[in-house]
């Protein structure tokens, strides 16, 4: 979209007529994450591209030999696919490494009471306006050292370390005392407790 919009006019009328071009040149661009042009993916050879032809290029005569061309084809197809693991694996190593450097790290453990980062929008209403979060809730068993079943006031669920916080209001809902008191028993609550607001607007890895 980024190599659309540098050939779209201000009316927009003529966003469809340099697609050809603009597909070409992407495929005949080696990528980051694999090292490899798409042409080479797909194709086991790169394409025959207008400097080519204004300038002459290897590239044309490359499949002149017809009986060895399948072969050269298979090891092309071979060492372009093996390259693109080979460096895939490296980016996801990197990608891993960078995602882990930005993550906090708390710890939890069952009884914590914790707010729970909710990224579904009801139909009808603005994603921006809303609290990213829902709760306040219990954390009642451990998984893992990242997951976490955790119980709300309707429901129960399992979710990851980096989509909790923790809770530090000073009054709770008084399903969680209820709750706390007798857990096989507690029911969900009273209904007022849905007149009170919680809302908290930052996200954990933003403090």
């Amino acid at each position: 979209m980024n190599a659309v919009r540098c050939f779209v006019g201000k009316k927009q009328k003529d966003r469809d007529k340099f697609l050809p071009q603009i597909t070409s040149a992407i495929r005949a661009t080696v990528s980051r994450s694999t090292n490899c042009t798409p042409n080479m993916m797909m194709l086991g050879r790169e394409v025959t591209t207008p400097p080519d032809l204004m300038f002459g290029s290897d590239l044309r005569g490359a499949s002149s030999d017809q009986v060895s061309y399948p072969i050269r084809l298979t090891a092309n197809m071979r060492l372009a696919h093996h390259t693109a693991r080979t460096h895939l694996k490296a980016m996801q190593r990197g990608n891993k490494r960078n995602y882990d450097l930005k993550l906090l790290e708390r710890p939890y453990s069952a009884g914590d009471k914790v707010y729970v980062l909710d990224q579904t929008v009801a139909k009808g209403k603005s994603a921006k306006l809303r609290s990213p979060w829902k709760g306040p809730g219990i954390i009642i068993e451990v998984l893992a050292p990242y997951a976490f079943r955790v119980r709300l006031r309707n429901a129960v669920m399992v979710t990851h370390h980096d989509k909790l916080k923790p809770c530090q209001d000073r009054e709770l809902p008084k399903w969680i005392a209820e709750f706390e008191r007798n857990p096989s028993t507690a029911d969900d609550g009273e209904a007022d407790d849905d007149d009170q607001l919680y809302c908290l607007c930052q996200r954990p890895w933003e403090e």
